[in-house]
Parts: structure tokens; sequence; C-alpha cells
């Protein structure tokens, strides 16, 4: 029953990523998806909850290297809450940090790598009602002689460049499906979406996304993936095309031109303040160098650039401490190297879905030096899941050399269940709080002890 209960759940998510975007207005996007990013994370956690009861009488295989990662990084962050100035702000992090994991707990156990199922269906299906509402209001901006306002064709995304930190991992992933799925519409489905992505890359000249993508087919090359790294550059290709006639050519033919674009060649050797914020986090990470300053905290300087470094690992280092950064990169790192050598060795078991979660994480981690993908609700969802068949991708390659109890499993996922639980009682009670006021000299709550912090898109305290 669980596993049936699962199947729904993942598959409903693969729709929802790309469906939700489209019910959120531009102003309340990044807060509305937050509000829907925590109803997944809860929901996550309790289907784990649900697999861990059924299996509460069996012991499972647990890789200990994995094992002793995980809780150093949560003994770590648990203490760098603790000494953190606003706790229970730095602890709606470590909530958040846990139902993610939760997610992509819940993608390892139920994604089918080889496409078989109705997961990567789902997913094409939920990219291709996104691609038709968006094309849809293009079409008839065009036909209506509306003005071409590039922002607004980036639809339930208060910042195109939200939207491009989940195309440089949906890309990947949909390169992945054209190669696995059986089903011959999905495959073309696939090519074109990733085309479109890659598009909207180009249009919006997203240069750290396409520096990421250039990255992960590198990394498909190296790891013997020769076919997913052609189909890349063909992507690549069709991108530009798509990218020169639908947005270049025909508003030309038309005689419309655009109003407004996001980014400007001009632009391509600005740092946007990034010099700053990333000055900013190596200062409090000096200055807090083992436990950091508290999860979201760089959010509390008074800055009124930013409230995230647009550098996780920076990020990291600056909010829990230069250990817990290089131990959280390890995790991350040391599936991903494991998935590497697998691939290289031609070993049964790896998929092109693995190999395309693979990518996708290569591109998310290259994309991370230079901007927010970590701290955006959608695009933390999306990594969720490609850390989740990456992992699966390594199941077993270690082999287990531990095992733990079931009902310590369960009692584990509970307090999880429990994170959320209260995550989602937080995050209600915030959502009607008013947003702070944002000024030159940075971020003020407008109701004292009335905060909204980093996890909402105003975010300071």
């Amino acid at each position: 029953m669980a596993t049936s209960i699962g199947g729904v759940f993942i598959s409903t998510v693969a729709v929802v990523v790309g469906v939700l975007p489209l019910v959120l207005p531009s102003h309340l996007a990044h807060d509305g998806a937050r509000i829907g990013q925590v109803v997944v994370l809860t929901s996550a956690a309790a289907f784990m909850c649900l697999q861990a009861a059924a299996a509460h009488r069996q012991r499972a295989g647990v890789d200990p290297l994995h094992t002793a990662l995980l809780v150093a990084v949560v003994v770590l962050a648990g203490v760098s809450v603790a000494r953190s100035a606003h706790p229970s702000i730095a602890a709606q992090e470590l909530a958040l940090m846990a139902g993610l994991a939760s997610l992509a707990a819940a993608f390892r156990r139920l994604a089918l790598p080889a496409a078989t199922g109705k997961f990567w269906t789902c997913l094409v299906i939920g990219q291709l009602v996104y691609l038709a509402v968006s094309l849809g209001v293009f079409v008839a901006a065009l036909a209506n002689h509306d003005p071409l306002d590039a922002r607004s064709f980036h639809l339930g995304f208060g910042n195109p460049r939200f939207l491009n930190h989940v195309q440089t991992l949906a890309i990947p992933l949909l390169v992945g499906i054209s190669i696995a799925s059986p089903k011959r519409w999905v495959r073309f489905a696939a090519v074109m979406l990733a085309g479109f992505h890659t598009a909207w890359l180009f249009f919006d000249l997203a240069r750290a996304s396409l520096v990421a993508l250039a990255a992960s087919t590198a990394w498909l090359f190296y790891c013997s993936q020769r076919g997913q790294s052609l189909r890349t550059g063909v992507v690549a290709a069709l991108g530009v095309s798509i990218c020169l006639i639908v947005f270049v050519a025909i508003p030309h033919a038309m005689g419309r031109h655009w109003t407004s674009h996001f980014a400007s060649a001009r632009e391509l050797g600005s740092s946007h303040s990034r010099d700053q914020l990333i000055s900013a986090a190596w200062a409090l990470a000096s200055e807090h160098p083992w436990l950091g300053s508290g999860p979201m905290h760089f959010a509390h300087l008074n800055h009124a650039k930013g409230s995230h470094p647009h550098n996780a690992y920076l990020q990291w280092a600056a909010e829990l401490g230069w250990p817990a950064m290089l131990l959280l990169l390890l995790l991350l790192l040391i599936p991903l190297w494991r998935l590497t050598s697998r691939l290289r060795s031609a070993v049964a078991g790896p998929s092109a879905m693995h190999a395309a979660a693979g990518a996708a994480m290569v591109a998310a981690l290259v994309d991370a030096g230079f901007s927010g993908n970590f701290v955006m609700p959608i695009s933390q969802l999306w990594i969720a899941l490609a850390v989740g068949v990456l992992m699966q991708g390594v199941a077993g390659s270690t082999g287990p050399h531990g095992q733990v109890h079931g009902r310590w499993r369960l009692v584990a996922w509970l307090l999880i269940l429990a994170t959320q639980l209260w995550l989602c009682r937080v995050t209600w009670e915030q959502w009607q709080y008013d947003p702070p006021r944002l000024d030159a000299h940075g971020i003020a709550a407008q109701t004292p002890d009335k905060e909204r912090p980093r996890f909402w898109l105003r975010g300071g305290f």
C-alpha cells in the first residue's frame, strides 16, 4: 500500500514542479511556491514514515561513510542553530533542509530509473503544460500587439533567473528521458522541451547556467556517455535555432520589437553586486569559522544587495562554518564520484536516467558558485529530485557495511515529520506578516517581532 501511495505521490510531485508556477501571480510567485514546497516536503516525510512503519521489524543496510557524514552535519548544524542570534529562524532553515532530504529519499526509493513508470512521463507532461501556457502568452502578445516584455514571459517566477536555475537541472534530465523513455512521443517531447529551455537560457543570457550545462556535458563525455553528451550538444544547437527563430526572427518579421530584455550583452562582464555579497559572506565566515553565524543568518546582515551571497559554498561556510560546509559538500560529491566510477567502468546498473541525474547535479553544483539555486523553492525541489535519482544509481555500489533496526529508522522519520509539521505552522504564521521594508540602509521588519526571514522573497531580519 505504501508503495502505491508513493507512486502516486512522486508522480504528482513531477507534475507539480512544472505547473505550480502557473498558478502563482508573479508578485507572489516565490512566496507562494514556498508554501507549496512546504506541503510537498511534509507529504514526503509522511510517506517515508509509512515506508519505515511497514518495515519496522526488518533490518536495513546502511552506508557507514554516508551515515557518519550525515550525523556529523546534523550535529554541527544543530550546535550552530543553538549558538545563533535567532535560534528559531536558524531552526527553520534546518527543518527545510531536513524536508528536502526526505524528498530526496522518497525519489531515491520510488523514481524508476529506466523511465518505464509514470514518473518521468508525468515530469514531461508538467513541463509541456508550462511551455504551452508560456508560448500561448507570447503568441497572444504578438497577435494583440501587446508590449514584448521579456520578464513577463517567465510565468510564475518573480525573477527570470529563478526559472534559469530550474532549467539548469531540467535540461539534463529531459535529455536523459529523450533516450530512456520507451514511448516515442515522450522522447520527442523531451527533446523539444530541452530545446525550448535552452533557447530561454540563450535569450536570458544566463551565463552561469550555460557554463554549468557545458560542464555537465563534459562530465557525461568523461563518463563514457558519449551518446548522451552528443544529444546534449544537439539540444544546444536546437536551442540556439529556436531562440533565433521564435524570439528574434518572428517578432522582427511582424514588425515587433522587444520593449525590454532581462539582460543585455553589455552586462555580460558585470558582477551584479556579487563581489559585495561574496565579500560580506567571506567576512562572516572568517568571523565564525567553526560553527558559522547560524543557518539563514547571512540574511541577518543589514545588506541591501541581497539576503544570500549568490555562492552556496560561501553561504554554507558563513552560516554553518567551514567544517560543516566541507562535510555537506562531501555528502553531495561522494555519490557523484561513485556514479562517475560506475559509469566509466561500464558496470551494469546505472541507467541513462542515473547519468542524467549526475549531469544535473554537476550543473547545479557549478551554478551554485554563481547563483542562489540552492535557496530558491522550485529549484530546491529539482535538486532534491536529482539527488534522489543519483543516490539510487549508486545504491549498493559499496555494499552495506552496517545495519540498523527498522524501529530506529521509524523514530528518525517521525522526528523529521515533526519538524515538517512545525515548519508548516511557522510558514503559515509568517505568510500573514507584512513583508519587510527594503531601502538603502537594508531590510527591516514593518512590525517588531514579526520577522520574515530569507525563507521568503524579501527576507531579512
